[in-house]
């Protein structure tokens, strides 16, 4: 977008850009934003949206980003971490402030005194865990029951009380997103589970009105599982969810080669100086992105998995800087393959198992994806692929092989015999070639020499990263990781 847009919220013109509150944003997660914002604008009754996606996949970066552009668009939006309001012990007391702190902290809003007497009729409730002080047992029970209709009064006056503030605060608003509140929760996946499910009590019991629509931002299989254990069975859980979360929302994953991006710019693995803008064969960071999107679209990697191979990128790349022998895109490769395979690509790699056991696994897949990654067909691929885990005997043997077939194809044609192998055959030389002309390119154009193939050396430098990473016992969450990212 080049031009600004303008939205009329009473009386005044808010100017807004709404590429700011997503200029960072890498993996098109705007697109949801302006999708959930048609929704919202046309839903008035109470309503909970649970966005669903595994921890680490981007849920507070949408939440964040989205915050912002309902906020520079003139909406009445708060953010509210569980994770870290849990400190608080009481669900209730931090949903309030967020609610008063972010949305009707404005000293010229005439709706902030009337909030701030419905937080006076609800002290009650805030205070009902504290036991009246009483000096015999008849005396305790009067003053348990008191206390308990205190408690309840004070529930049902909040709730009543709320609903009208919530309404009068809509009157006359032109922008329908204007008339209402959204609430957004986010880390409630991390939360104890004891907290978990009395957030989403407070929440059906105290908030849930016209007007107030809420969006968790949580893992729906980890909530299911954590209301199951306390409930007993998972139907349990799968029932209480269901009856509260009016919509669960999958948070989608971004392409392969798009999210491949956004790592190695979340990973500034530029910095490390050997990876260069562009296509170069062997630096080219194009062929990185390329290399590894493919093989991790192929063998169906999590974002999370994609997360850690591309740490393990990060390691190698600043590890290769003294030694200045990258290979781009068989890196990429490699280091997809390494986390579907485990140890075994390693023997691919050495030589233990022929390559075309590996090209037979994953074939059909990638001659239906690789048009979404790469500039070249499969069977140009194949061969490329074939060629980095060649050895120089390996070498010898296709070459006889080659030889052999082509004087078979000479005795053919010499004989002019029609011979129902000759197609095939043919096909098989131009394969061979093919696969030894790259190879030859490659020993040439580049660092790899010696009796390894270029595959094994590539490994070898991967397998250093990963030696660095288990030697240091962190995990991807630790420290460590967040050091690596910042490029530390």
């Amino acid at each position: 977008m080049t031009e600004e847009t303008k939205s009329t919220i009473i009386g005044k013109t808010v100017v807004s850009r709404p590429w700011e509150a997503w200029r960072d944003d890498r993996l098109e997660r705007f697109r949801l934003a302006a999708y959930l914002n048609t929704v919202i604008s046309s839903i008035s009754h109470p309503f909970v949206i649970n966005l669903s996606a595994p921890y680490g996949t981007g849920k507070t970066f949408f939440l964040r980003n989205w915050q912002r552009q309902l906020l520079d668009e003139g909406g009445r939006v708060a953010y509210l971490n569980a994770n870290q309001a849990e400190i608080s012990g009481d669900p209730f007391v931090a949903l309030s402030c967020t609610l008063r702190d972010q949305v009707f902290s404005d000293p010229g809003e005439r709706y902030l005194k009337d909030y701030d007497a419905l937080m006076d009729r609800a002290s009650p409730f805030i205070t009902r865990k504290d036991k009246p002080i009483v000096s015999n047992a008849h005396d305790q029970a009067k003053s348990q029951i008191l206390h308990y209709g205190d408690i309840m009064g004070s529930m049902n006056s909040f709730r009543s009380e709320l609903v009208q503030l919530v309404a009068s605060m809509g009157t006359n608003q032109p922008d329908p997103r204007r008339r209402k509140i959204i609430l957004l929760i986010d880390e409630l996946d991390r939360c104890r589970p004891s907290y978990l499910l009395e957030m989403l009590e407070c929440l059906r019991n105290l908030f849930l009105v016209p007007g107030i629509i809420t969006v968790l931002a949580a893992d729906q299989v980890h909530m299911r599982n954590v209301i199951s254990g306390i409930y007993g069975g998972e139907a349990g859980g799968e029932g209480y969810l269901r009856k509260f979360i009016d919509w669960e929302l999958t948070l989608p994953d971004p392409s392969y080669k798009v999210f491949a991006k956004h790592l190695y710019s979340v990973f500034r693995v530029e910095e490390a100086g050997v990876f260069i803008p562009g296509r170069d064969p062997f630096r080219g960071d194009e062929h990185l992105i390329e290399g590894f999107a493919f093989f991790a679209d192929l063998c169906k990697l999590t974002l999370r998995q994609q997360h850690h191979c591309f740490m393990q990128i990060n390691i190698v790349a600043r590890a290769l800087k003294a030694e200045g022998r990258p290979f781009g895109f068989l890196l990429g490769a490699l280091t997809a393959l390494r986390m579907a395979y485990g140890s075994e690509i390693s023997r691919f790699c050495n030589g233990q198992r022929p390559i075309n056991e590996l090209i037979h696994d994953f074939e059909e897949d990638g001659m239906e994806k690789i048009g979404n990654h790469l500039r070249i067909g499969w069977h140009d691929f194949k061969a490329r692929f074939h060629a980095w885990f060649l050895t120089p005997d390996e070498e010898n043997i296709l070459k006889s092989e080659l030889k052999e077939l082509q004087n078979e194809i000479k005795s053919m044609i010499e004989s002019r015999v029609m011979n129902s192998r000759e197609l095939p055959l043919k096909n098989r030389i131009a394969y061979l070639d093919s696969v030894l002309k790259t190879y030859h390119a490659v020993r040439k154009d580049s660092a790899f020499t010696g009796d390894e193939s270029p595959a094994q050396s590539v490994f070898r430098d991967l397998e250093k990263g990963m030696f660095l990473i288990d030697s240091l016992n962190v995990s991807i969450n630790g420290d460590f990781s967040s050091r690596v990212q910042k490029g530390i």
